[in-house]
């Protein structure tokens, strides 16, 4: 039995250290990999593998123990980090598409709804609700808050608006003109969505067809300008 009191024999192998960053590098690294579609979650963990296996690559060349462990974590960490830049660079831009086209609905769905009151209204009148409407609301929306939307109020939509039944009560993207002679209409969207001087303008031209039937006819602006 070795008395703890008394010092190790001369010739005796001082303990051999252990390199746990450079394991906790190795082990955080495949993870890094094998989670690289969580994104964010795997930034972080990529990137504690990156500093554990460095930290550990220094350890190692005093202890002489875990070099290749550091090294495989911070090759698999970095392999970790690219595919995790790469999925979010991804969903960034699908989100950004996503809004983009959400934004450009916007006016299409609004002018259908116009659309529809107008041919209702001529159904039961024989035209089109007569009248003149300028850019609604006149200020332009860029600017406004933080969104860079429009905010309306019931007194925006008076006149004509009021015989389409037509009003926006919440932030829009778009400002709204409609003219008619009850004959024809023409109803446009305006809306500059970047906020570059450039607004782009969606057209809905209303008509009466050889049957006498009110038609309607959305014109969209070139791709180009958002």
């Amino acid at each position: 039995m070795v008395n703890p009191n008394f010092p190790p024999m001369p010739g005796a192998p001082a303990p051999r250290q252990g390199n746990g960053l450079a394991v906790a590098g190795m082990v955080l690294g495949i993870l890094a990999i094998v989670l690289f579609w969580t994104s964010i979650i795997d930034l972080v963990i990529a990137l504690l593998a990156i500093i554990f296996s460095i930290i550990g690559m220094r350890k190692a060349s005093r202890v002489g123990v875990g070099k290749g462990m550091a090294i495989a974590g911070l090759v698999t960490g970095i392999i970790g980090l690219l595919l995790a830049g790469v999925i979010l660079a991804v969903a960034v831009s699908s989100f950004t598409d996503y809004m983009k086209k959400s934004k450009v609905s916007e006016a299409s769905l609004y002018l259908n709804r116009l659309g529809k009151a107008a041919k209702r209204y001529y159904g039961e009148n024989s035209e089109f609700p007569k009248g003149s409407a300028p850019l609604t609301p006149a200020k332009d929306c860029c600017g406004q808050g933080s969104d860079n939307k429009c905010r309306t109020t019931a007194a925006d939509w008076q006149g004509v608006w009021q015989q389409l039944e037509f009003s926006i009560d919440e932030p829009t993207n778009y400002r709204f003109s409609y003219e008619s002679d009850g004959k024809t209409f023409v109803a446009k969207a305006v809306g500059d969505l970047d906020c570059d001087g450039t607004p782009g303008t969606y057209e809905l031209d209303g008509a009466i067809d050889a049957s006498g039937n009110p038609t309607v006819n959305l014109i969209k602006p070139p791709p180009d300008v958002y």
